[in-house]
């Protein structure tokens, strides 16, 4: 499945959740829709925020951020399912997520903050 990108207050509060400890699913339920547009920028850099959706079925996804950018953070949204893996690619280039639960087809959701 492609990538998409968010915008919004949403994602400041997604980035600053993940920043200050806490969570993504928290966070995540503030942002409102997708789109294509550059968030904000940190340094000289433009941050945006990918994400990647998948099952709870244990497998892993990858929110993979944009040519040229690395992942600064990320995080995993679930609803009925425990999120089982949540870290940045080895390459830098993303964030690798999973879930788990009673129900292997809860969706799941893989966010990377990228800058």
């Amino acid at each position: 499945m492609p990538g998409h990108r968010i915008s919004g207050t949403g994602v400041l509060v997604l980035a600053a959740a993940i920043a200050f400890g806490g969570t993504a699913q928290a966070a995540a339920r503030s942002v409102p829709h997708p789109s294509h547009e550059v968030l904000a920028t940190v340094g000289h850099s433009p941050v945006e925020t990918v994400m990647e959706t998948g099952t709870a079925n244990g497998e892993l996804i990858i929110a993979r951020c944009p040519a040229g950018t690395r992942a600064v953070g990320g995080g995993v949204r679930t609803h009925g399912a425990a999120a089982f893996d949540s870290y940045p690619a080895p390459d830098g280039a993303g964030w690798i997520g999973s879930a788990r639960g009673p129900d292997p087809n809860t969706p799941v959701t893989v966010y990377a903050v990228c800058a």
